[in-house]
């Protein structure tokens, strides 16, 4: 059985986390096998978003402890940084970060640890009542240590945060979404699901250049100060005056306002 499933919905690429037997918990050979999704999902001209989701009864329970177990196991730290380079789950989320089409997550159940940090680089988050969000990484010694100490406090701010990372503790959909951890809460996976299908339909009315560079610039904001980000928004502004898709909307949506 595949641990990760690829598909398309329409104009929405599918990953599917599919390790269920371990609440999908991702070990290296998912994450180089999503490497992999993600770009075909963004060389696909076809494609609008890109949707996360983990099969059976959990989104992620976390990274695969044995791989971190054997990382940690080596003598020396320049050894331990030489075999966790290039394929953790702060590489994949950078990857989903820079990819220029939305990333949506699907989460219900478990969506702990690596998991709740892989959501954590995504665009937008939905969850169903069900979901439960840690990280529960101090309780094995470690930290975060794929994103979680960065995005995390810049999401839910920092009080929230270090509550939930020093403690371990968990917190229901309702929480997530107060922290802002989460866009919607549903009741279920389908009503979930059809949600972000009109989602992807309602991003697909624009351009798909429009979009890269919208997620782009707002991007920026986690890097640049407001001066650089504004300057980087309006070089970005002025490149898609030159985009005919751009000449072509702007002359249909002034005829409908009556101008010549």
């Amino acid at each position: 059985m595949d641990s990760v499933l690829f598909s398309k919905e329409g104009q929405l690429a599918r990953i599917v986390l599919n390790r269920p037997e371990k609440l999908n918990a991702i070990s290296v050979e998912m994450r180089h096998a999503m490497m992999r999704m993600l770009d075909e999902a963004e060389g696909d001209s076809e494609v609008r978003a890109l949707s996360i989701s983990g099969n059976g009864k959990a989104f992620s329970a976390g990274a695969d402890v044995s791989d971190l177990h054997g990382i940690a196991s080596k003598k020396s730290l320049e050894e331990r940084e030489q075999a966790s380079r290039g394929d953790t789950i702060t590489d994949l989320g950078m990857r989903i970060r820079s990819l220029d089409i939305p990333v949506i997550a699907e989460v219900h159940g478990y969506c702990l640890g690596g998991g709740f940090e892989l959501v954590q680089f995504c665009d937008m988050v939905y969850c169903t009542e069900d979901a439960v969000f840690g990280q529960p990484e101090v309780r094995i010694g470690i930290i975060p240590g794929g994103g979680g100490t960065q995005n995390l406090p810049r999401i839910a701010g920092q009080r929230a945060a270090r509550e939930m990372v020093f403690t371990a503790r968990r917190i229901g959909a309702q929480e997530a979404l107060r922290l802002g951890v989460v866009n919607r809460v549903f009741g279920g996976q389908d009503e979930m699901h059809r949600y972000v299908m009109d989602t992807v339909s309602e991003i697909s009315q624009a351009p798909r250049v429009t979009i890269a560079y919208a997620k782009r610039a707002m991007n920026a904001t986690l890097s640049t100060p407001i001066q650089d980000g504004l300057a980087f928004e309006r070089h970005l502004v002025k490149a898609l005056f030159g985009s005919p898709e751009t000449e072509r909307l702007m002359s249909a949506f002034l005829s409908r306002q009556g101008h010549r």
